[in-house]
């Protein structure tokens, strides 16, 4: 009986743990669907004056090709946007209200370039 009752407790804690780990972390799939590489990137609360969070890249990605973003658990909560820099032609280009739900879907960056507004001015390029 002990036997069956101390992996019981071992594959619960191991459930529970994994259910908070997950809830605390989510992916964000992307696609770059430009012509160009993403030299860098960026991502923040929607709310908030600036862009809080750079993106740890390695290197530039790749017209078509996939990223999967790591986020943390202030960003997950709330809607949040995100902005690229395409070193080439030294452009921002933003994409706004990303929401928790939207952590389902993988998304396709399109290069659509705006204007610096609500989060200041735009962060300056690392590269």
């Amino acid at each position: 009986m002990k036997k069956i009752i101390l992996p019981a407790i071992f594959v619960f804690a191991s459930i529970i743990l994994f259910s908070f780990s997950s809830i605390l972390v989510k992916t964000l799939e992307l696609v770059n669907g430009t012509n160009y590489p993403i030299s860098e990137m960026w991502i923040t609360k929607s709310t908030s004056s600036s862009w809080d969070y750079e993106v740890e890249m390695g290197k530039a990605v790749a017209p078509k090709e996939e990223l999967s973003i790591t986020l943390v658990d202030e960003l997950i909560k709330n809607e949040f946007d995100v902005i690229i820099y395409d070193a080439k032609s030294k452009k921002y280009h933003e994409y706004d209200g990303f929401k928790p739900g939207d952590l389902t879907t993988t998304w396709n960056l399109l290069g659509d370039e705006v204007d610096p507004g609500k989060h200041g001015p735009n962060p300056a390029p690392t590269k």
